[in-house]
């Protein structure tokens, strides 16, 4: 329902959407406004600066307006998307507004949460809180893409921050209802004249009458970055390091516990070597991943000043586990896990069933539903661990075929039990030290903020080829046709 691109140097602030007639919702300076050639990295154009406190009040919008059209607010009280690219200078205060329709007493705002350095999208008048804050920091002097997303009629409210859900700042499904239109103020890209201050710059400000998807969001960046939290090939130059990229190197490399050692024997299809922890009593723990410094000393909760929330909030809404393992687990111990055990989560043997189970505590399904696909035959074995709290799926893949006893619907986020005082551990749990150890080989272990989809867990199994088929006659009217069962599913 409306764009602006600030992209045109004779009229920069002209609203370009094709929604209305051209010009109905073009904006005008408040304050000092210029355009600036600072912009996001893959970008062109130009953005709005708006360092020196000013902002812009864009036209008809309030209801006092002659030319006033109701585009933000009765289209916008059901459904509704706000995108924008946004670079901080300064944080000058509490809840500086970068997108702003009342958003008090009624309307919206997309905003800083308080004096934090993270983002709030607020809505007035629904069955949600006003302000719901997300978790991932934006002011840290550099470019972030912001989604806000509104869906009344499923209950969905949540900000994505450069392509991917801020999973702090989901409401899966209790947002119902109609916004609280502010039908008499104007709408603002930046602060009202008079308010709160926002020191900064905004790119490419779009508003939808309708919730975008993730692919959507994605679409709308230049580049999309890694949808990985860890990954830890082993691979013999860096065995300990994690090559996800996603937080700075060394952040999450791998601490060794026990006597740990490598091994050739890998996945097929693969190359490199495994984590070997058939010694037994072993195990390894991802740096940075437990919010208490140890579990010893006068104090066993002070806090860890390295400590880095990825696998705590940052999963908390939405996740994926995806690893090779060989080898079989005493009754309830896991290959992976954070805690799992009451709080947190674990990819685990089912009980002592010959099956897998995956562990998602603090959520609506049960924590660990039993498996039913037979993994206890001393083989390689792939496992994708797949939770979206926004959708309420709770699933386990082994070998890319879904296990039907580990296949949750209605297993909705965010999870309330976060294991943030244990390490993330491969090969055992963390319980205030480490234990239920799994002698085992592990290959390719990756977590991902997101939840992968079947197709995506496919991709991360090396190509074979196409089954040899057997056919017969099956009646007058048919044929039979079959392929290997143990391979294919």
């Amino acid at each position: 329902v409306a764009h602006w691109t600030f992209a045109d140097q004779a009229n920069p602030y002209v609203e370009s959407s094709g929604y209305q007639a051209a010009g109905t919702h073009d904006g005008s300076a408040q304050g000092t406004v210029a355009t600036s050639t600072e912009i996001p990295p893959g970008t062109s154009g130009h953005s709005l600066d708006l360092t020196q406190g000013g902002s812009v009040q864009i036209a008809n919008t309030s209801s006092g307006d002659a030319g006033y059209k109701p585009n933000f607010d009765g289209v916008l009280a059901s459904q509704m998307t706000i995108t924008f690219w946004i670079k901080v200078a300064q944080q000058m205060s509490s809840w500086d507004p970068f997108i702003v329709k009342n958003g008090e007493s009624a309307g919206f705002q997309v905003r800083f949460s308080d004096v934090t350095p993270q983002g709030c999208f607020t809505v007035r008048g629904t069955d949600g809180p006003g302000d719901k804050s997300g978790g991932v920091t934006i002011n840290d002097g550099q470019w972030h893409h912001i989604a806000a997303v509104r869906d009344g009629m499923a209950g969905l409210r949540m900000m994505y921050v450069d392509g991917y859900p801020d999973q702090a700042s989901v409401i899966p499904t209790s947002d119902t209802g109609l916004m609280q239109p502010a039908s008499t103020d104007s709408l603002y890209l930046g602060p009202a004249p008079g308010g709160r201050q926002f020191n900064g710059y905004l790119k490419d400000v779009r508003i939808y009458n309708y919730p975008l998807t993730r692919s959507q969001v994605q679409a709308l960046l230049p580049t999309v970055p890694t949808p990985m939290a860890g990954h830890w090939t082993f691979d013999a130059a860096a065995p300990w390091a994690d090559s996800s990229g996603y937080k700075p190197a060394g952040t999450h490399d791998l601490l060794p516990v026990g006597t740990v050692n490598f091994s050739a024997d890998v996945p097929p299809g693969r190359t490199g070597q495994s984590l070997d922890l058939t010694a037994g009593n072993s195990a390894v723990v991802v740096s940075n991943s437990n919010q208490k410094l140890d579990g010893g000393g006068p104090n066993p909760y002070e806090l860890n000043p390295t400590w880095q929330n990825t696998f705590d909030d940052g999963l908390s809404v939405q996740m994926s586990i995806a690893f090779w393992a060989k080898g079989f687990p005493d009754a309830g111990n896991p290959w992976v896990a954070k805690k799992g055990t009451d709080f947190g989560y674990q990819v685990a043997r089912s009980g002592s069933d010959n099956f897998a189970t995956f562990t998602q505590t603090g959520t609506p399904g049960i924590d660990s539903p039993a498996g039913t696909l037979n993994v206890n035959d001393s083989a390689w074995h792939h496992y994708a661990a797949v939770w979206d709290g926004i959708a309420g799926t709770r699933q386990l893949y082994v070998d890319g075929t879904l296990d039907p006893g580990v296949n949750l619907t209605g297993d909705y986020g965010p999870s309330g039990n976060i294991a943030s005082f244990e390490y993330l551990t491969f090969g055992a749990r963390d319980l205030g030290g480490v234990g239920s150890f799994t002698p085992c080989l592990l290959n390719d272990v990756r977590v991902y903020r997101l939840a992968l989809s079947q197709a995506e867990v496919l991709a991360l199994l090396p190509a074979s080829p196409a089954p040899t088929l057997a056919t017969r006659n099956a009646g007058a009217s048919g044929m039979r046709i079959a392929w290997p069962v143990a391979s294919r599913g």
